[in-house]
């Protein structure tokens, strides 16, 4: 660890760097830079446990005209570039949060650079009975806001897509609800936006594949009188 100091307790064992910080109101670390190393390990590396109240660790880039990133991450091995995982049993937890400033900001953006396959720029699972694989909320209570927006380039392509996976069940693919008490609410709305659409396009449209004589593409029901 030449050129390093470190206010804790350092211990270099299996080619790893482990250090553990110990009480003391300030921390502090110099290194060499550009500092690169190297190892061969089968857990780990470089490990940092902190046991107060703060940050392991902060990487802040100053210059406002960097075009790199303040972290970078890089594996060729299949499975997660970076894993974050909150141990705590309770409360409202997160496994990673990425916030972003600025009008045109993406708290999280996913890029599959794939151009074949059935790749996913952002996918989300859950294992709960009650849970949501992926979860949109805007926050904003006034504006033309989405939860969840989907757009699709290609003309084969589809904006949003919701599949009930499950063969048996009576839960729909995609369901929409509205709380408003307004005229006119809808809990689903489709729209054809151009002025000049192709003959037979459809705002909403229902395909039953069902061959039998009892099925519907298209249903709708009211609770009260009209």
């Amino acid at each position: 660890m030449q050129g390093t100091r470190f206010m804790g307790v350092a211990r270099r064992f299996a080619c790893a760097i482990v250090w553990t910080l110990v009480g003391c109101s300030t921390l502090s670390a110099q290194l060499s830079l550009p500092y690169t190393g190297s190892g061969n390990n089968s857990t780990y590396l470089f490990q940092i446990t902190q046991n107060g109240t703060g940050a392991v660790a902060k990487f802040f880039i100053a210059n406002s005209s960097a075009t790199q990133p303040a972290l970078f991450v890089q594996t060729v091995a299949p499975g997660p570039t970076i894993f974050g995982k909150s141990l705590a049993t309770s409360g409202f937890t997160y496994g990673a949060r990425f916030e972003a400033q600025g009008p045109q900001a993406r708290g999280v953006l996913g890029y599959a650079l794939s151009t074949t396959g059935a790749s996913f720029g952002v996918y989300g699972l859950s294992d709960s009975v009650s849970g949501t694989g992926v979860f949109g909320w805007t926050r904003a209570t006034s504006g033309t806001t989405y939860g969840v927006y989907g757009q699709s380039s290609s003309p084969n392509g589809t904006g949003v897509y919701g599949w009930h996976a499950a063969t048996t069940g009576t839960a729909p693919g995609v369901h929409g609800i509205t709380n408003s008490t307004s005229d006119s609410a809808v809990g689903v709305l489709g729209e054809v936006s151009s002025t000049s659409p192709g003959i037979f396009s459809a705002a909403v449209r229902g395909i039953n594949r069902g061959t039998g004589g009892n099925g519907i593409g298209v249903w709708g029901s009211q609770d009260g009188s009209g």
